[in-house]
Order: structure tokens, then C-alpha cells, then sequence
């Protein structure tokens, strides 16, 4: 028992290093192969991507046109600001500070905050189980709780958030269907 203790007392480190390791190895292997395969649907024996009706209940407009990804969505990513991986369920759009963010479709306002982490935020709900989520906002934002918006209409201007700070100024754009995080960019972004 006392030549088990003094190993793991000198080689304790390393050995937390491997588990560590195996651990991140095998979150990402399992992430890279899980991929998004729960939002596709099997049919005859293809896949598609999407079925019809999905694809007009989840269709949505460029929150801010002309941009670029900056970050696409993905179930494992490295976050520079935190130094470390984790989970990036979200699209960020480059844009300079202060460009217009508009509504992605019709919906209602049903968060409008400033979050310590996350800047401005504006939450819209939509019809069909869909919710569209706008942080990294300045604040304060021209909507309000309880609004009715229309797609193109302005819902705020683009800032920076902390936990997101190594990109500078954009726009971190989620979707959410029947309240699970999905790629924008598969629903028309």
C-alpha cells in the first residue's frame, strides 16, 4: 500500500493528465461522429436533410445580410476568450460595432436583457416551435417584452460580449426548434 501512495504521489500528476486527456479525446470523438444527425430524417433509405413542412416552419432570413460566419455552429469548438473546448450551439456573424441586427422572421418579443456575459440579448419566438436568440447586442435595444416584430425589422445593433471577447464586435445568432439548439445554417441562414 505505501509503494502504491509514494507512485501516486510522484506521478499523480500525470496520471490526472492522461484521464484528462482521454476524457477530451473522447468527447470530441463522440461529438465529431454524433455530429447533427439527430435533426435528420431517414426516409426509403436516404437521408434527407429536412422534410418540407420542417423546412417552412424553421426557414429563416440573415439577421444581419451581407455578413460572413465567423464561427459556425459546433457541438465541440475552442473558445479563445475561455481558453479551453466546449460546446459553441450557435452561429457568430462578423459585422462592425453598431450594424443593424434584424428579426430572422415574424415572432414576438420574449426576452429583451443585458447580460453581464452575453451583452444585449433579444429573444424572439416564432410560430411551429421555433425561437431565434440575438446576444452580443449594445444595449439598450429598441424592442421591448411583448413586441410583435416582422423579419427585416431593426431589433438592435451589434457590440461585443465578454465571453466572447477575443472576436471583437458580432452578432452570436442561436435557433432553437421545440427547444433544442440547431445550425441556423442548415435552416437558411
Amino acid at each position: 500500500m505505501r509503494k502504491i501512495r509514494a507512485f501516486v504521489d510522484k506521478q499523480g500528476f500525470f496520471i490526472l493528465l492522461a484521464v484528462c486527456i482521454v476524457v477530451i479525446v473522447g468527447s470530441g470523438i463522440w461529438a465529431v461522429t454524433r455530429g447533427g444527425a439527430e435533426e435528420d430524417l431517414v426516409t426509403d433509405g436516404g437521408r434527407l436533410s429536412q422534410s418540407v413542412e420542417d423546412a417552412e416552419r424553421t426557414r429563416v432570413n440573415s439577421p444581419l445580410p451581407g455578413s460572413n460566419v465567423l464561427h459556425p455552429f459546433a457541438r465541440t469548438a475552442w473558445l479563445e476568450t475561455l481558453g479551453c473546448y466546449g460546446a459553441h450551439e450557435a452561429v457568430d456573424l462578423s459585422a462592425a460595432k453598431g450594424a443593424q441586427v434584424v428579426a430572422a422572421r415574424d415572432g414576438q418579443v420574449t426576452a429583451a436583457y443585458k447580460d453581464g456575459r452575453w451583452g444585449g440579448v433579444v429573444e424572439l419566438t416564432h410560430e411551429g416551435g421555433l425561437v431565434t436568440r440575438y446576444a452580443s447586442l449594445q444595449w439598450p435595444v429598441p424592442v421591448n417584452l411583448h413586441d410583435a416584430v416582422v423579419a427585416g425589422q431593426a431589433i438592435g445593433t451589434v457590440g461585443t460580449a465578454a465571453v466572447e471577447a477575443s472576436d471583437g464586435a458580432h452578432l452570436h445568432f442561436e435557433m432553437l426548434l421545440d427547444g433544442s439548439l440547431v445550425d441556423p445554417q442548415r435552416y437558411g441562414l
